[in-house]
């Protein structure tokens, strides 16, 4: 009887060391499975922004282009910008032949940064009218204040006049 309960005791002790075996395996493979989760999600995650990152590379390029666009319709309150302006008008004026001179050109120191041009133009009521038409469809933000022309004789298809216009496509201070 006494072998049988030193046998017992020795079952029941290899049965203790080997449901502690199994507790601290199963505590273990617990840990790395969760462990193996959060790995998962870091991957994922940074499969995510690997994504995004490409998504804005690619909206980056697209704006880059669009800014390159945008930007030549838009003026400094430089001289450099201010004679970028003048030319271009100047320009408008010599193709659909009105001959322009600039009276004035004043910076506008308003909360908004703007332009006030004032233009003297001479030429044939078709020339200033197709004059007119380009302007209105300049492509800055370009306002038309004043545009007054008149016949200078009425045998002579030649008017003059002037245009007042404010604009107000100007870039941002840096």
């Amino acid at each position: 009887m006494k072998r049988a309960i030193h046998l017992l005791i020795i079952l029941i002790l290899i049965d203790l060391v080997c449901a502690t075996g199994m507790w601290f395996g199963f505590a273990h493979l617990r840990d790395k499975k969760v462990e193996e989760i959060s790995l998962i999600d870091q991957v994922e995650e940074e499969t995510r922004l690997g994504q995004d990152l490409l998504s804005l590379k690619r909206t980056l390029l697209t704006t880059d282009r669009a800014q390159s666009e945008i930007t030549k319709y838009l003026y400094d309150v430089s001289e450099e910008g201010q004679i970028k302006f003048v030319t271009q008008i100047e320009q408008l004026g010599t193709t659909t032949g009105v001959m322009i001179e600039t009276q004035s050109l004043e910076v506008g120191t308003d909360s908004q940064p703007s332009m006030r041009a004032v233009f003297s133009l001479k030429g044939s009521w078709a020339q200033t009218y197709h004059f007119l038409r380009l302007l209105e469809t300049f492509p800055t933000n370009l306002t038309l204040t004043r545009f007054e022309v008149k016949r200078g004789s009425q045998y002579i298809d030649e008017w003059s006049g002037s245009a007042v216009a404010l604009i107000s496509s100007i870039r941002p201070p840096r």
